[in-house]
């Protein structure tokens, strides 16, 4: 196990939202280093689906980073928590799974998890194990030990309650079941995205309460979803699953935003600092191949590199035919236009208005060679095909 606390408070720290509260995991992690303990990094979920996308996957590649450090990766699997459905950010109540259901999708989630996790150094923990042996008194003993003020500080239950929403009892003990978790495997670090923060918050508390050494809520940033607006989601279709054909996976990573570029390499590849940095300057200069590098990066890592390569191949002959079926078109050089900006080339070359040509970009109905062209104004320093709408016109 590494015991260096500088190098183990980088690998926790570098791509991390945020971390609650900071002091205590300095002088947590120096503490389980000095005795040569390993930490225990937990993460919850709720597999109230069998299928998982990247963005999932975000806190389970910050726990392989420690687990290669000598640390233990502990996933509770929400057996009780999902048959109430996590209410954070929600605007009604979630539809509770049965127990069966959430056994099928939880062996289905532990496989796919298994892409990232080092399965050695990894506890995969029921709630049953704890839960199961719950009486209605023990019950209402844990629900002494938080208030309704204390819930109400919850963004998602308060603007619910104050809306007049349905909000049920049931859903007010999903944060304090959750905290009891890290009690259970007495946890020293929980994961999930900022919005776990008052869950997590409440699992502290529980501990401090029973003189536990408390865990600290480190928070992972989120992955945006391809079409660059949401959160990675299935019910928006703008994810891409672990388990997708590698064709599927290349082809809709392709389809991200230059501008959520950025937020890739950091969240999926693990570009920091410097080297973010450098990726940052390699997108503006152009934007293209550095998507086909991301593209080839997420295949590689679930199918290989033989099936990145061929992705990479299908793509290439895919967007090849679709230039090919453009030889008829019109030509222009770049240089007869001054500037070269959308505006100016769509308003002189395919009759529109100024005004109706900054109107299309905006509307996303303009790119060059695929991409789209955001800022109207913005110089086209290169050649390509400009397709506005169904209009074509080869740049040279």
């Amino acid at each position: 196990m590494v015991t260096d606390v500088e190098k183990t408070m980088q690998t926790i720290l570098s791509g991390a939202h945020e971390v609650v509260p900071l002091d205590a995991m300095k002088a947590k992690v120096a503490k389980a280093l000095k005795a040569e303990r390993p930490l225990r990094i937990k993460v919850g979920i709720d597999p109230t689906a069998p299928d998982v996308h990247i963005g999932h996957l975000v806190p389970y590649g910050k726990m392989r980073q420690l687990q290669d450090l000598g640390h233990i990766g502990v996933v509770v699997i929400g057996d009780y928590t999902a048959r109430i459905g996590d209410p954070t950010g929600r605007d009604a109540t979630r539809t509770a799974l049965d127990a069966d259901q959430v056994r099928v999708n939880a062996d289905k989630y532990m496989d796919q998890l298994y892409t990232v996790l080092d399965p050695d150094r990894t506890e995969v923990r029921y709630q049953t194990e704890w839960y199961g042996e719950f009486d209605l008194a023990r019950t209402l003993q844990l629900m002494q030990e938080v208030t309704l003020a204390q819930f109400l500080q919850h963004d998602t239950f308060r603007v619910r309650y104050e809306n007049n929403l349905p909000l049920g009892l049931h859903e007010l003990c999903y944060p304090l079941l959750q905290g009891y978790d890290s009690v259970a495997i007495e946890a020293d670090i929980e994961m999930g995205d900022p919005a776990q923060k008052f869950n997590i918050l409440v699992g502290r508390d529980l501990m401090e309460r029973r003189e536990m050494e408390p865990q600290v809520a480190l928070l992972m940033p989120i992955l945006m979803g391809i079409d660059g607006k949401e959160k990675m989601s299935k019910s928006l279709d703008n994810h891409i699953g672990v388990k997708m054909d590698p064709v599927d996976q290349f082809g809709r990573t392709m389809k991200i935003p230059d501008e959520i570029m950025p937020n890739w390499y950091n969240i999926v590849v693990g570009k920091v600092g410097d080297e973010l940095a450098e990726i940052e300057k390699q997108i503006k200069a152009d934007p293209m191949a550095m998507k086909k590098q991301l593209a080839h990066f997420i295949v590689e890592r679930f199918h290989g590199k033989q099936a990145a390569n061929d992705a990479a191949e299908d793509f290439r002959k895919k967007f090849s035919a679709r230039t090919l079926e453009l030889d008829d078109i019109p030509e222009a050089p770049l240089a007869s236009f001054d500037p070269p900006t959308a505006t100016n080339i769509i308003a002189t070359k395919m009759d529109k208005s100024r005004s109706q040509a900054r109107r299309l970009v905006k509307e996303g109905a303009v790119k060059l060679d695929g991409e789209k062209i955001s800022d109207a104004e913005a110089s086209i320093d290169k050649p390509g095909v400009l397709k506005v709408g169904r209009l074509f016109l080869r740049l040279t």
